[in-house]
């Protein structure tokens, strides 16, 4: 079974503002790999978890630490991703809010979804590309955070994809699931809070080299800052597949079970 973990960063209040959905992706070996290394990091630093929200502003576990403490916690864990490299792959589409907002009007977001939509819908073929022409039966697994409101979008765009006639049957076949965690309590969802949060801060400071995400760069990833142009364009496809799929009796953004 191959995993894919996904969460999401977001800005608000910013000149800048972005939303950003990261996921990591790999086999059930590398993945029990990585959460024995990330379980002992966090325990040499005598914290029960990695939770960006609250490491940003030092709060929570990690209140009196230094900044220079928080600086090499981050480094000894993208050291962790990096160690494995060679299977675990990662994939990000960022938008920059203001566009998404401008371009899609308010009712037709009922439609189109909120941005956490786009970002995963965007993402999810780069999951299941590398299996395109795999004829055997590598499943692959969807697993996000449980917070409120994650749930409900998450089911939504994998509904859109896996139900839109472009979709090649065979990877639909190859999405086993999806799941809700606590990240407070499954590593690898915190592993891609880290990632989202990086890209997140790279695209609003994109002239500050960060050394937190220079040490994530040998981790292999396919990774999509969304222009407006792009995003105008992309939007008319998305569109036109969410107008398919309702002249279906299918209802991918409906607000049940």
């Amino acid at each position: 079974m191959i995993t894919a973990y996904f969460d999401e960063s977001e800005t608000a209040g910013e000149e800048r503002d972005y939303f950003v959905v990261a996921g990591l992706v790999a086999d059930a070996y590398r993945w029990a790999k990585f959460d024995r290394e990330w379980k002992h990091i966090l325990d040499e630093f005598g914290v029960p978890h990695l939770h960006m929200r609250e490491l940003n502003p030092l709060k929570g576990p990690y209140k009196g630490w230094s900044e220079s403490k928080r600086a090499g916690f981050l480094r000894r864990l993208s050291l962790t991703l990096t160690s494995t490299c060679n299977s675990i792959r990662s994939i990000s589409c960022a938008i920059q809010t203001k566009d998404y907002i401008e371009l899609v009007s308010e009712g037709e977001r009922a439609q189109v979804g909120h941005a956490y939509h786009f970002c995963l819908y965007w993402c999810i073929p780069s999951v299941l590309l590398p299996y395109h022409h795999d004829d055997s039966e590598h499943l692959i697994d969807f697993v996000f955070d449980e917070r409120h409101g994650v749930e409900l979008k998450a089911r939504q765009a994998l509904n859109v994809f896996k139900n839109a006639p472009s979709t090649p049957e065979h990877l639909r076949r190859k999405i086993a699931g999806l799941s809700y965690r606590d990240d407070k309590l499954v590593r690898p969802l915190q592993a891609a809070d880290f990632l989202a949060y990086e890209i997140n801060k790279h695209c609003r400071e994109p002239w500050r080299l960060r050394q937190s995400l220079i040490a994530l760069n040998p981790v292999e990833g396919f990774h999509t800052l969304v222009s407006r142009d792009a995003l105008a364009k992309v939007l008319t496809i998305v569109r036109a597949e969410s107008r398919r799929i309702l002249s279906l009796g299918i209802y991918p953004l409906e607000h049940s079970e």
